[in-house]
């Protein structure tokens, strides 16, 4: 297995990027209840803004639509006009002929006759949650009257909408190897098993899913109600692994301190589990615009060559054209 995992830290000014229900003329911001540590061993729930990952995962999908328009590669037509729909129905269940059903999985519920049939999406997004340990979040509601002089005083009633402000935190994991591949259980010679079959543009949709993950933050298309509420973002930093064949998921990213945060602290867990685990091998890239003080684990001969060092990238794509390059001539090698 090669499997993917990022951890991502922004700073996000004035958001209402995610609301719930209208209460009258108030309009709330999504809250979610987090761990707040109190001091060593002591900690308490609090309520915080924050971004649902079914949010981040349809815009996600928007964008795997509108580059695979571009780039040619196969769309059914509930997923290709998504918009008219109103959202993703994913009912085909064709992975051949969707590269969205393929890469973010889909869900037909049983008929009459007949089984369901589901597709487990190749990447997880987090809910995206502010770093309570590094800064505190806020929620503000913002007044704004609506008024012009053709209308009585009785029309212009003021309403307010709830805008956070926070460091944001993300995860992603993502298994590319499953991307392009149908599995189909199969009976044969009295024995069940599992037949694999890659389709013939499977490189392609695999540097789709990494590059959508840039247009998705580089180009701020998450989020909704930012005609006017637009949030000012700015990418603090990132870091990623690729391993194989164990899953390893990195440290959420957080940051307690200049040398006691999720960097540090990936590095440490990976030499451990490259430690521990004899066949498993770690490659790891970041990038850092917070001045953080990185300390990398040394490492002997034998584990140097199982906990790879990627080096530093300097912005969000290079850091996902690092791991895109790795996974794609690990999963490809013949055609690099």
């Amino acid at each position: 297995m090669v499997f993917v995992s990022i951890g991502l830290r922004l700073e996000v000014d004035v958001e209402a990027m995610n609301m719930v229900e209208p209460m009258g003329a108030y309009t709330r911001h999504r809250t979610a209840p987090m761990v707040k540590r109190r001091g060593t061993g002591r900690y308490t729930i609090v309520m915080a803004p924050s971004i649902s990952g079914q949010s981040i995962g349809f815009a996600y999908q928007s964008t795997l639509v509108e580059l695979a328009k571009i780039r040619k590669l196969p769309l059914c037509s509930a997923c290709e006009n998504y918009k008219t729909i109103g959202g993703f129905v994913k009912q085909s269940g064709d992975v051949k002929n969707c590269v969205v059903e393929d890469i973010t999985g889909f869900m037909i519920a049983a008929e009459k006759g007949q089984m369901a049939n589901r597709r487990t999406s190749t990447i997880s997004f987090s809910y995206m949650l502010p770093d309570l340990e590094g800064a505190s979040a806020h929620i503000e509601p913002q007044m704004h009257v609506r008024y012009n002089l053709l209308q009585s005083k009785e029309l212009q009633q003021p309403f307010e909408i709830e805008t956070a402000t926070a460091i944001y935190t993300v995860s992603i994991a993502l298994d590319p190897e499953k991307i392009g591949v149908v599995e189909q259980g199969v009976y044969e010679n009295g024995q069940y098993r599992t037949r694999k079959e890659g389709v013939s543009d499977r490189k392609e949709r695999v540097i789709l899913a990494f590059d959508a993950l840039k247009v998705l933050f580089e180009g701020q298309v998450y989020g909704a109600k930012k005609s006017r509420v637009l949030p000012i973002v700015r990418i603090l930093g990132a870091v990623a692994t690729i391993s194989d064949p164990w899953p390893f998921m990195v440290s959420p990213a957080r940051v307690r301190s200049e040398d006691d945060h999720y960097i540090n602290e990936t590095w440490e867990r990976a030499l451990m589990y490259v430690k521990t685990l004899s066949e498993e091998t770690i490659q790891i890239t970041y990038m850092d615009k917070e001045g953080l003080s990185i300390k990398k684990p040394e490492l002997d001969d034998e584990t140097s060559k199982r906990l790879i060092d990627l080096g530093a990238a300097n912005t969000l794509s290079e850091l996902i054209d690092k791991i895109k390059n790795v996974v794609v001539g690990a999963l490809f090698p013949e055609k690099r």
